[in-house]
């Protein structure tokens, strides 16, 4: 086994212990930072070539002698797929704030996910009641789910936007994380 296997097993295990610690509510996350669900043209963003809907959390927690940092940013493309992305990193460091390993991964629907992140998240996100600081909930109330100009009227009244508005308007941040990977749980979604 080479030193990259063991490196990646060891972040395997590492992930698998924080899923693990949090089902069980011994370490709590501390949201550093909450970008709330936004509808972003294709020209506001780098290297992409859709229109997306997306939300970005960093959430950090502790274990003696360990600091666990863990940046989420999902998005659903605004075309024809509507395909789902999950994308996470996990940065692990010292007492003394010195990294000491990271990884990081991109997920989409019906792919593998390398180091187990998505099981990870949707822990996270459940108990985001817990984490979430109402300051961010007054963020969102005074953020537009549309902060660019050039969002025509056919964005608007997409069903899909429709929906993201209402989930982050209602502080659904848990649904708009399951949707993001789970098309079937977005049907449902949308039927409401």
């Amino acid at each position: 086994m080479g030193a990259d296997n063991i490196y990646d097993e060891e972040m395997k295990l590492a992930v698998n212990n924080l899923l693990a610690l949090t089902e069980k509510g011994t370490v709590m996350w501390e949201c550093d930072e909450y970008l709330p669900a936004s509808f972003m043209l294709r020209d506001e963003l780098e290297d992409t070539s859709t229109d997306h809907i997306t939300h970005m959390v960093t959430c950090s927690c502790q274990v003696p002698g360990r600091c666990f940092e863990l940046e989420i940013d999902e998005h659903i493309e605004f075309d024809e797929t509507e395909s789902g992305l999950l994308g996470a990193k996990l940065s692990i460091f010292d007492e003394d704030e010195n990294l000491l390993s990271q990884a990081e991964a991109s997920m989409e629907e019906d792919t593998e996910d390398e180091y187990g992140f998505v099981p990870l998240c949707d822990a996270i996100f459940r108990r985001s009641g817990e984490w979430l600081n109402p300051d961010f909930f007054k963020y969102m109330d005074e953020r537009s789910f549309y902060p660019q100009k050039g969002v025509t009227k056919k964005h608007r009244e997409h069903p899909l936007c429709r929906l993201m508005e209402r989930l982050m308007n209602e502080r659904r941040i848990e649904d708009f994380h399951k949707m993001i990977l789970d098309r079937p749980f977005r049907e449902l979604l949308l039927s409401e």
